[in-house]
């Protein structure tokens, strides 16, 4: 609905990724948005945290550029009645100019 009425996400300044807080209608924080292909080592990452040649392949062994949202989504799913207060989060798909892109423009099934 933030996005319908023209509401920019707004960018987070921490963080080694790009994460944006989305507004409802009242522009009320209503979410975090972290786009897969803004993560560390990804191709659009706002902060220049690029791969570079001769770099491994991720920032943690083990952890793939635009896979880590997938670790946080399952994080949450095994984070049974609240236990370790992994907040909800879900996946999904967005398009805004606000965020990133460095020309590239990504689906969740890429």
């Amino acid at each position: 609905r933030g996005f319908a009425l023209g509401l920019k996400p707004e960018f987070i300044l921490d963080g080694s990724g790009g994460s944006y807080f989305l507004h409802d209608a009242r522009k009320v924080k209503l979410a975090v948005y972290k786009p897969a292909d803004e993560e560390p080592y990804a191709e659009n990452n706002p902060r220049g945290y690029l791969k570079q040649p001769g770099q491994p392949m991720a920032l943690r062994e083990g952890i793939v550029p635009g896979e880590a949202c997938l670790r946080e989504v399952a994080a949450f799913m095994l984070d049974h009645a609240g236990f370790s207060g992994v907040p909800m989060t879900t996946l999904v798909e967005a398009r805004h100019p606000a965020f990133n892109t460095n020309g590239s423009r990504l689906t969740v099934a890429e």
